[in-house]
């Protein structure tokens, strides 16, 4: 992250300069054909539509990703096109026209990738649940994204109209409501346009997507002239908090093991990495992390200890799972799901840091109720808090044994496959030392987002990874991959998704044939994660009734149909100097690599395994 969101102060200049230059001394070239008038890029006109642009720019929030039609067309009237990486970051309010799947999911990895918020729109009808995987997901994993929905207009109610919104028809607004609760916000009246915005700032603010629905007919009336500056204010932390925690855990953690936990949550913070460094120096703790929560953490931590469940380390999950009520755990940013806690509580003596107030999974803003052992909590930003508490903390830490880790952490014995195929382990350890920094790595629900953990073991230098895991819907990671390219032109983004996952997302392919993306296609035949699985949930079912099996596709030549450079991983891998030559190479076009695999080799385990094989297999 550039900057921790606290201190971000989201900037709009360019769209407002043109409102103050323009607007105002109707310095103007009119359309005819409208009341609407035209000033540089920006149409400007007195309604609705064009107040929402002109305040979500002000907030810094100037990429909309979907389809225009039906409901939203005259709030996409406002924006110009986005028609290339050139125009990224330029302050103008501009649409990705994208199909509204690839949409949903590409304000997750804009913010993810630059603590910068973006936006979906979503025409009326289906367009909606089109783009709701991505408003899950931004609600599972707390992170601010706006999702503008357009509703039937209000004469058109009890008329079966097109596309129909209404309780007759989708009945949207409680569909949204159901999966964003209060952030789902209502535009039924313009003269409280205002006070729903200010009431989405604080939602945002707080690490919550918000989707605003609207009616056409009532966005597009005039409204009276208001501006809501985003109140962003100084980076925090409990002072009391601090204090508690210089007090009990120096005396708590005398004589007691000490293991840190880093959750998705700390890599938002600025200067995490080598802050978590020290405080894993002085308590010579092994420090375990999440698929996500390894941004947060040094490669040069020697005492980074591997990832947590999901994809596990053999070393990592038996740490984790020795902790008891006699140890002490440090968690920066709790991570509830499945993936990173398979259902069970932290035991031991909890200290639990966070700057979000109501975080996915959280009840009353705590996890007390995922602890077996005292549960305290210091509130704040974790690296404010950090720097605030090592000094201080140095001065009580005195002489703690250091921890051994091997340097292997996994003691598994995986099974080669044959000549036809990439050794997936071979190709994983030379890829982390062939990738440059920059680096951007999304990983789609595939073998790569378990096979990734297990085999690289340890941070990267230089590069960060994330899944959209808690949602776990295949074919996200092109619209993160896509979010995170636009947010951060210069970084070089790649993508590791199953053959599975391609088929949700190769529409997007001629929309972004310009914007230099890696697509590596992990090429098994099957639905991997689905196959294996039953094997241990339903060991008594054929595996034809595993409804897994996948066509065989030719995935290198269907990406040059759609003017991408693509290659053919060599099984031996005597090409993969040279594909990674290409990737840095700078080009702007796209590259995809199919890697021919085994899908009968399990690498990356999936702990979740057990759970569902309890109650034969009925739990899910």
């Amino acid at each position: 992250m550039e900057k921790s969101q606290a201190e971000k102060t989201p900037n709009g200049t360019a769209f407002l300069s043109h409102i103050n230059n323009f607007a105002k001394g109707r310095s103007f070239m009119e359309d005819k054909s409208s009341q609407s008038v035209m000033t540089g890029p920006t149409l400007i006109d007195d309604t609705g539509n064009s107040k929402i642009i002109e305040i979500l720019s002000s907030w810094g929030i100037n990429l909309y990703a979907g389809v225009n039609g039906g409901g939203v067309i005259h709030l996409a009237k406002h924006l110009l096109p986005f028609d290339g990486l050139h125009q990224a970051n330029d302050s103008v309010p501009r649409l990705l026209n994208i199909p509204e799947y690839i949409a949903g999911y590409i304000p997750l990895g804009h913010y993810l990738a630059s603590g910068k918020i973006a936006a979906g729109m979503f025409t009326t009808g289906g367009a909606t649940l089109l783009g709701a995987s991505g408003m899950l997901d931004a609600k599972l994993h707390d992170i601010p994204a706006v999702f503008l929905i357009a509703l039937n207009a209000t004469t058109a109610h009890g008329r079966g109209p097109l596309q129909d919104m209404t309780p007759d028809g989708l009945n949207a607004i409680s569909t949204v409501k159901s999966i964003l609760g209060d952030s789902c916000l209502l535009i039924d009246d313009i003269k409280r346009l205002k006070s729903t915005l200010i009431k989405a700032q604080e939602l945002l603010r707080k690490s919550k997507p918000v989707a605003l629905l609207f009616y056409p007919d009532i966005l597009s009336k005039d409204v009276e002239d208001f501006k809501i500056p985003w109140e962003s204010g100084p980076k925090t932390t409990s002072k009391k908090d601090c204090e508690a925690f210089l007090r009990d855990f120096s005396k708590i953690s005398n004589g007691r093991r000490v293991v840190i936990y880093v959750g998705e949550e700390a890599a938002r913070y600025d200067g995490i990495k080598g802050l978590i460094s020290e405080l894993s120096e002085l308590l010579k703790a092994p420090t375990v992390y999440s698929m996500n929560g390894v941004n947060a953490v040094s490669h040069k931590n020697k005492y980074a200890a591997g990832y947590i469940y999901f994809g596990f380390n053999d070393y990592t999950k038996q740490l984790w799972e020795s902790i008891n009520e006699n140890d002490c755990v440090i968690v920066l940013g709790f991570d509830p799901g499945e993936y990173e806690l398979n259902l069970g509580d932290v035991y031991g003596n909890v200290w639990h840091f966070t700057n979000l107030t109501e975080p996915y999974g959280s009840r009353d803003g705590h996890f007390k109720h995922r602890v077996q052992g005292k549960y305290y909590q210091v509130r704040g930003d974790i690296s404010l808090s950090l720097r605030e508490l090592l000094p201080k903390l140095k001065e009580k830490i005195k002489d703690r044994k250091s921890a051994k880790l091997p340097a292997d952490l996994n003691s598994r014995k995986i099974e080669k496959p044959d000549s036809g195929h990439v050794d997936l382990v071979e190709f994983y350890n030379k890829f982390k030392n062939l990738v440059h920094e920059k680096t951007i790595i999304i990983n789609d629900v595939c073998q790569a987002y378990k096979d990734f953990q297990y085999i690289t073991q340890r941070p990267i230098g230089g590069i960060r990874a994330y899944s959209a895991h808690r949602g776990s819907v295949m074919g996200h990671s092109f619209g993160m991959g896509i979010g995170a390219k636009v947010a951060c032109p210069n970084s070089n983004v790649q993508i590791f998704a199953g053959d599975g996952c391609f088929a949700y997302f190769v529409g997007g392919f001629p929309y972004t044939k310009d914007f230099g993306l890696t697509v590596w296609v992990i090429d098994n035949s099957n639905y991997h994660i689905v196959d294996k699985g039953l094997d241990i949930v339903m060991p008594g079912v054929e595996r034809e009734r595993h409804h897994s099996q996948l066509p065989n596709v030719d995935f290198h030549g269907v990406a040059e149909k759609y003017g991408w450079s693509s290659y053919y991983l060599k099984p031996n891998l005597a090409n993969l100097n040279g594909v990674m030559d290409a990737i840095y190479s700078g080009s702007s076009t796209s590259i995809l690599i199919q890697i021919p695999v085994d899908g009968t080799i399990v690498i990356g385990q999936n702990p979740r395994l057990l759970n569902l094989k309890k109650a034969g297999g009925t739990y899910l």
